[in-house]
Parts: structure tokens; C-alpha cells; sequence
């Protein structure tokens, strides 16, 4: 039997006669009939004992993260159980990454009293996680003896991550995230999802939510121009938290911050509030042409004053 321990899981038994597939969702034991081509019948028992519901499980916010290069992106790691208990030992996480691609920078918002703190290294044999592309890994985790962790109503974040991502990557290289876990609950296994981060080029669409909107995108942007800059008062009621890959204050101002040169619509050596930013608020609206889009917004010194060039240019921030 060639099983994993996962619940429907797809097991392949083998005979010299050929295989047969079965999916199993519960443990039992099942007997198994073969028959060959000269119609002589034998049977097999087997007994499943592996499939388990009990699962210690991370995710990651944004699961797809879009990120420029040279710029640091945040990935939020949420923590649940299926059984919702929070009265368990622990977790030991592992975060695999490829160093060619990303550079780890931080580790904040770290759930309380890690008995292990967040450590950078290599992979070994022994911590490999059976990706090719990954090498290093942050290594971080959590332990009660008296068994009530984490103690809190779940889901709950662990952690937020920092990586930087290299200056030579293409617009629309991938690279995979994986994770381990070193310890869990006894009884438990674990379970997460890779993680695929894409780099992108710069476009309006600041909470990457793949739709322009003048009172999402459009008041991110005009906000941190007026220097609301981090926090609640950055996002507030302006971010597409159901859809939007780009949700958090620290990747959204990373992302601005980065891109600051690309806000300077009408060109004239600075990104400011009152020109660039009512000009993208305008053309996000869909004022689109002459005074509408540029009356009183653009500063005569600068390379893109007229109606026209300053729509080309924003239609090239489109997504």
C-alpha cells in the first residue's frame, strides 16, 4: 500500500496482475479481491490505521503575494486547528525559502513567549523539505508544559514574515514558500499550503485585488501622499479584504514607498498629494479628459502638464 497520511487519500495497491485505485476517508479494515486472466481469485487484508482529522495547520496572508523587487514584502502566518483547541503543547514551524530569490529580513508580531526565537539557516538532510528550489529556513517555535497553548480563540497569527525580494528578478518570476513543522501536539499532524510569490510590476492596483478603484487604490495612495503612512488610519476602509492580495498597512506602504518615482504623474521631480495624487484619484473616477482630469492639479514645471500626456501615462499603471 502506498498511502500518505492525509484523509482521502488516493492509495494504489500493486499485484502482478496490475493496480487498483482507492480512496479512504476512514480507518477500518477492508479486504481486497483480485482476479486474474485465467479467472483465479485471491484476496487481501489490509488494515488502515493512518488516516487522521487531527490537524495542527498554517496559512499564510496574503497565500499569493505580489511583490516588487528590492522591496520588502509581509506575509501574516495564521495558526488553527481542526479542533479549534487551544488548550494544546505547541508548534515548532519551519519556513522554507529559496535564498536566490528572497532575502529574510524580519520576523515581527510574534505570537507571546516563543521557547524557540526566530533563527536563519541552511537546510540539512535532516530539515530538508523536499523542494528543490528551496535552501534556507526560519526556524521558530512554541511550548507549554502545561499544555495551554496558544490559548487564545483561533484562528490567531503567529507571526508576520519579511523577505526581500532580489533586484534581478523578471516581472512574472515565481518562486515556492514551503513549510515544515518541526514539533507538534501529540496526536496531531500538520498541514499548510505552499506559498507562491509572484513579482509584478508597479501598477495602481495597490491592494492587488486585480480591480482599480478610486476609494481603495486610489485613497491609499492620496493617503500616504497627506503622510498617513502606517497603521489602521493607512487602510482603513480601503482595502478589499475578501479578494485583494495586498491587504496589510506594512505591505501596503512597502508598496508605495517603493514606487513613489511612478506617483510623480505630472513629472516635475516629487510625488505630492495635492497634483499626483488628486490626478490618479481623477482618472480612477473615470475623469479621464481635459480640465476634469488636470484643472488646477498639475505644476507647470513639470515634463507631463497636458490632458493627454497625463492619461497615457496613468493608462500605463493600469494592471
Amino acid at each position: 500500500v502506498i498511502a500518505t497520511l492525509v484523509p482521502s487519500e488516493i492509495v494504489t495497491l500493486n499485484n502482478n496482475n496490475g493496480a487498483y485505485t482507492k480512496t479512504f476517508s476512514e480507518n477500518g479494515t477492508f479486504t481486497f479481491t483480485f482476479e486474474d486472466a485465467a479467472g483465479n481469485i485471491g484476496e487481501a487484508n489490509a488494515q488502515i490505521d493512518w488516516i487522521s482529522n487531527f490537524f495542527q495547520m498554517v496559512e499564510t496572508d496574503p497565500q499569493t503575494p505580489k511583490a516588487l523587487t528590492q522591496t520588502t514584502v509581509y506575509m501574516n502566518i495564521n495558526y488553527t486547528n481542526t479542533t479549534q483547541d487551544i488548550t494544546l503543547s505547541g508548534l515548532g514551524l519551519r519556513i522554507h525559502y529559496p535564498s536566490s530569490a528572497l532575502t529574510y529580513q524580519s520576523m515581527t508580531n510574534i505570537l507571546d513567549a516563543p521557547t524557540t526565537s526566530a533563527t536563519d539557516q541552511a537546510e540539512t538532510t535532516e530539515t530538508d523539505d523536499n523542494n528543490a528550489s528551496t535552501d534556507r529556513y526560519i526556524e521558530i517555535a512554541w511550548h507549554d508544559e502545561g499544555q495551554n497553548w496558544p490559548g487564545q480563540p483561533l484562528p490567531l497569527r503567529l507571526c508576520t514574515v519579511a523577505f526581500m525580494p532580489a533586484s534581478d528578478l523578471e516581472v512574472g518570476y515565481t518562486c515556492t514558500i514551503m513549510y515544515q513543522a518541526s514539533v507538534t501536539h501529540t496526536g496531531y499532524l500538520f498541514y499548510a499550503d505552499p506559498v507562491l510569490l509572484e513579482i509584478q510590476r508597479f501598477t495602481l492596483d495597490v491592494d492587488a485585488n486585480q480591480n482599480l478603484d478610486a476609494l481603495t487604490d486610489g485613497l491609499l495612495i492620496i493617503r500616504y501622499l497627506f503622510g498617513i503612512k502606517s497603521g489602521y488610519s493607512l487602510v482603513a476602509n480601503a482595502v478589499d479584504l475578501e479578494n485583494g492580495l495586498r491587504t496589510t498597512s506594512e505591505n501596503i506602504n512597502a508598496y508605495i514607498k517603493s514606487s513613489l518615482p511612478y506617483l510623480d504623474i505630472d513629472d516635475n521631480g516629487k510625488a505630492d498629494a495635492l497634483t499626483d495624487g488628486i490626478l490618479i484619484i481623477r482618472y480612477l473616477f473615470g475623469l479621464t479628459e481635459g480640465e476634469s482630469l488636470i484643472g488646477n492639479s498639475v505644476d507647470s514645471q513639470g515634463s507631463r502638464t497636458t490632458s493627454e500626456s497625463i492619461k497615457t501615462y496613468l493608462d500605463g499603471l493600469m494592471p
